[in-house]
């Protein structure tokens, strides 16, 4: 369980980006997709490059860190983010992979309106707080309301 869930994590990690404009339609990713792979740039293909920009500076921190690890490492490594990739094929992995970005998106959206909620909060107890001071900061130092 644990291993799927890592395995999940990482997916999400490297291979969705959130993105904060309204879902697009299907007929749309299709040429999406098609345009992309028609340039090189298909998902499988981009997941591959991202794949070996990770091995390669995984391979140069482990070989700083320590010099004298066994060469089987890389190995590993690659072995398995190519076995992500291929989750990525799977029904559950293309769900993942489409879902993912939606859950991110409202993810944001709930944050940014907490953060939102907090503002005014935060300004009465900052002003709060340099009044009690004796601070005054250009005449702003009554909260907005």
């Amino acid at each position: 369980m644990k291993k799927i869930i890592i395995l999940i994590a990482f997916a999400s990690f490297i291979f969705c980006q959130p993105t904060l404009a309204s879902e697009i339609s299907k007929e749309k990713k299709v040429l999406i997709d098609k345009l992309l792979e028609q340039t090189g740039q298909s998902a499988t293909i981009v997941g591959k490059q991202f794949s070996n920009a990770y091995v390669q500076q995984m391979t140069v921190l482990l070989e700083k860190s320590n010099p004298d690890i066994d060469p089987k490492a890389f190995k590993i490594i690659k072995e398995e983010l190519n076995k992500m990739i291929e989750f990525n094929d799977t029904p559950l992995g293309k769900k993942i992979v489409t879902v993912t970005p939606l859950i991110a998106q409202e993810g944001m959206q709930a944050g940014q309106t907490f953060a939102q909620s907090l503002v005014p909060k935060i300004k009465q107890r900052v002003f709060t707080r340099l009044k009690e001071e004796g601070i005054n900061i250009n005449n702003y130092n009554e909260p907005i309301k």
